[in-house]
């Protein structure tokens, strides 16, 4: 028997139609669970005959001893809704009929601890719509499940709820689902209007940023000052990082440059969570000094670690200058980039221009072996990506990067630097070892890369005719 089902699944999938309709027929007949699944991907089938067979096998298994089997296959019945094949509305609706049924429903109640979410899913707003459960119980579990689908229906229960009790109240704005804290708020301040206040207060310096948004809305519909509010905080000399955090976080939403006095002694706080925040606050801020606090925080930033200064340049795309960076990666002497590791180095080298940036790439590689690997690879990705710009280098750019470019030479494959070499001095110095080969109409360089800059071909061109 079990062989046999086995080679009628097999064969309710071959390619051949009038197989596949006899291997439905067939199941149809067993009545056994197993052919659930073939079964109802067939009814989606290519072949109208195939379709109607599945159809009519699995009127068989419409009855209430198969009610598990249906339960576990809910997502694909209702998948079917998606297909465009044929309208399976009519067939729908009898799988849900069937569910219906009291002989059915301990199957509902059970699909709601499947370990497919999905199955669970589908089973929630069955047993919602045949009322198996009383409200109060489909709310709880809605809390307790880890699956924000469900979670939706306790935030429309929330919202659409005549009324609702204070110990509701308090485990919904204690959720981690912050869209559902949001809600609950919102109807607290609706029904409890002589607690708005402090309910609003305390929110204002959630840790999320959804809820303390939410609260600032809340807090000027009332006539409040979200930034008076962060500012009397700061003035008190809080201790509580994570409070502060909060507080310079929300300002940074709300305030304006006048502001600035009350969060620049944060700039220097032993938590680097309440420097990040205050650094964060600084550039929303004063808009006119961006680019300064920007340069002063990445400066800040190479002796604690704090990334946050570079994504701030990255999301202002701040551009900096060679002496700039080189003050910032400390390039002098004989130790070029020994102080700052390789990816900070690759970070801040990429907010520069694209001959600066390789030239911090390029000098640092016999300083660094360690870091060797890490910085050839963002060489690649310079010739792949960053190359793709127009600007031309400079006289001054093709002088700095001569000695680095000698110096690669000796502890790098000959390819890769011949290839940069070409990029920067062209022909001439670039020497026929980094020219492009033509090759079925594209420019292969040696080290596998292609060039995607017909700018570059033309002027190598144009200098291979000069005298």
């Amino acid at each position: 028997m079990q062989a046999d089902i086995d080679i009628l699944i097999a064969q309710s999938d071959s390619w051949d139609g009038y197989v596949r309709e006899e291997a439905v027929r067939a199941l149809g007949r067993l009545g056994d669970g197993r052919a659930f699944p073939p079964l109802l991907i067939r009814v989606n089938d290519w072949v109208p005959e195939v379709r109607a067979a599945a159809r009519l096998a699995l009127e068989n298994y419409l009855i209430p001893e198969h009610a598990a089997a249906w339960v576990g296959c809910l997502p694909v019945v209702y998948h079917l809704k998606h297909c465009g094949r044929y309208d399976h509305g009519a067939f729908i609706a009898r799988v849900e009929a069937l569910l219906a049924q009291p002989a059915c429903w301990q199957m509902l109640l059970e699909g709601l601890d499947s370990a497919d979410v999905r199955v669970s899913r589908h089973a929630f707003h069955l047993v919602e719509r045949y009322d198996l459960k009383p409200r109060s119980q489909l709310l709880d579990y809605a809390l307790q499940t880890h699956d924000v689908v469900i979670k939706r229906y306790a935030e429309q229960y929330v919202r659409n709820a005549p009324e609702i009790d204070r110990a509701l109240f308090e485990r919904l704005l204690t959720s981690w689902h912050r869209p559902l804290r949001r809600m609950a708020l919102q109807r607290f301040v609706e029904v409890f209007p002589d607690e708005a206040g402090s309910a609003i207060e305390k929110n204002l310096v959630d840790q999320s940023g959804i809820m303390r948004e939410a609260a600032q809305r809340l807090h000027r519909a009332r006539g409040g000052q979200p930034a008076a509010f962060y500012v009397g905080l700061l003035g008190r000399n809080l201790e509580d990082a994570p409070l502060l955090r909060n507080t310079l976080l929300g300002l940074s939403v709300v305030g304006a440059d006048l502001h600035l006095p009350a969060v620049e002694p944060y700039l220097d706080a032993e938590s680097p969570a309440v420097r990040t925040a205050a650094f964060t606050a600084l550039v929303r801020l004063d808009g006119k000094n961006r680019r300064a606090n920007i340069l002063a925080g990445l400066e800040r930033s190479m002796g604690d670690g704090c990334a946050d200064a570079l994504r701030w340049a990255r999301r202002y795309k701040t551009r900096l200058g060679y002496e700039e960076l080189a003050h910032l990666l400390d390039f002098s002497g004989n130790d070029m980039g020994a102080r700052v590791d390789s990816d900070r180095l690759v970070q801040l080298a990429r907010l520069g221009n694209k001959w600066d940036q390789l030239y911090f790439l390029v000098a640092p590689l016999k300083d660094l072996p360690a870091s060797r690997i890490s910085l050839l690879c963002e060489i690649q990705r310079w010739l792949n990506y960053f190359n793709r710009s127009q600007v031309p280098v400079t006289t001054e750019q093709q002088e700095r990067l001569r000695e680095p470019i000698v110096a690669a030479r000796r502890v790098v494959d000959d390819g890769l630097v011949n290839t940069i070499a070409w990029h920067v001095f062209g022909a001439e110095e670039g020497g026929e070892e980094g020219m492009p080969n033509h090759t079925d109409g594209m420019d292969t360089y040696p080290t596998g890369h292609t060039s995607r800059s017909w700018m570059t071909r033309i002027c190598a061109g144009i200098r291979r005719l000069m005298p």
